[in-house]
């Protein structure tokens, strides 16, 4: 199986590879141009006392990749939704019947979208974050957002994960995408407004705490909105892999007992 499953995969990425080298050659241009005026601010710490001066490799500030990851993190999960929804277009067409009728399980199908549209851009994302650290300061590799870089991995992989079991259900494309986008753009603000309300008409200052139930499927957005109120990025990991998990087994479920293709 694990053979067929690399092989589709390489078949799906072959379709998709001038989009998805294109997005990725966009994504790494704009981090290193962002982490390069970041830089001074990441190797040295100006002080005034006792004496005026500098320390050099201090540890990072706490959300340093915030500016970067706030617009390359954004265009990540549109290609991630972009890619996963392509899956529909092959059900709604028909072209899955083709691929299926091959010596190819259903299973394998469906785990190849997941390698294909989860897996291999949140690999080529990191590996685009990554690498233009190592070449401006290799020191700061261990100490620059690690938390920050596996929160947005997590989220974004989850809404991976929810527009392929949109496609799996629907077989549709447009269906699947306008999921995706509500879900990634849309309902976050629409939690952040209800969290508000309630906080208001109950007279209660929020806290990290009774705020996790947003790390089910927003755990960076978690960590970037409660982080001065002490919110863990280790907690909202823990929070969301749960949930990460079980959508993605109820796709692997649905595709091995009840998926149909025309």
């Amino acid at each position: 199986m694990r053979p067929r499953i690399l092989l589709h995969s390489s078949y799906i990425l072959g379709r998709l590879s001038k989009e998805l080298a294109a997005a990725m050659a966009g994504l790494a241009i704009i981090q290193v141009i962002f982490l390069s005026m970041m830089a001074p601010r990441m190797a040295i710490r100006v002080t005034l006392y006792p004496q005026p001066g500098y320390v050099a490799y201090p540890q990072p500030p706490p959300m340093m990749l915030a500016p970067v990851l706030g617009i390359t993190g954004f265009l990540y999960a549109m290609l991630t939704v972009a890619m996963g929804a392509q899956m529909g277009l092959e059900l709604e067409r028909g072209d899955s019947a083709l691929y299926l009728s091959h010596p190819i399980s259903r299973l394998s199908y469906v785990a190849s979208w997941i390698i294909a549209s989860i897996f291999i851009p949140s690999l080529m994302f990191f590996f685009s974050l990554i690498i233009p650290i190592l070449i401006l300061e290799p020191h700061l590799l261990l100490g620059v957002g690690g938390g920050e870089i596996a929160l947005i991995l997590l989220q974004v992989s989850t809404s991976g994960s929810i527009v392929l079991l949109t496609a799996a259900l629907f077989k549709k494309r447009s269906l699947a995408l306008a999921v995706g986008i509500f879900e990634y753009l849309m309902a976050p603000i629409l939690l952040t407004l209800i969290a508000a309300i309630i906080t208001f008409t109950t007279h209660t200052t929020p806290s990290a705490g009774n705020m996790l139930w947003i790390a089910l499927l927003y755990p960076y957005n978690y960590y970037m909105m409660f982080g001065y109120l002490g919110a863990n990025w280790m907690g909202a990991a823990i929070v969301n892999m749960p949930v990460f998990s079980m959508l993605t087994a109820l796709l692997l479920a649905y595709t091995r007992w009840g998926f149909e293709v025309k």
